[in-house]
């Protein structure tokens, strides 16, 4: 079952974090490119790129602050990707329900600090 939208509703159940951060896309183990992430939730990370990414396509994704002190590398999925304009394409990533880190608890985490994050 799709919505308006032609994602699936379903996964959607998950509270979402505003964030405003930077990550590191890996391609091929080799190509880094920049991600501008502006939220997360405890499967998955939405941003903006200024390239397209293939749906399904497996990557690895550089997270570090706000988030953790030192860089951690975790595997995801592009679940979708639309331009929003020129140049500029929003990206869905999938962590999958094996991810060793929940980004949800993460943010939680910052916002009880009140640490260098900031909401949106």
């Amino acid at each position: 079952m799709q919505n308006e939208d032609g994602l699936n509703p379903i996964r959607r159940d998950s509270e979402r974090f505003p964030v405003e951060a930077s990550a590191i896309i890996v391609l091929d183990n080799k190509i880094k490119k920049g991600l501008m992430i502006q939220d997360v939730s405890t499967r998955g990370i939405r941003g903006t790129t200024t390239f397209s990414l293939a749906k399904d396509q497996a990557l690895k994704i550089i997270l570090q602050a706000p988030f953790f002190d030192h860089p951690v590398d975790l595997e995801a999925r592009v679940a979708w990707c639309k331009e929003i304009s020129g140049g500029l394409w929003q990206v869905g990533l999938d962590l999958g329900v094996d991810n060793p880190i929940d980004l949800a608890k993460e943010m939680e985490k910052m916002k009880n600090k009140n640490s260098g994050w900031k909401e949106q």
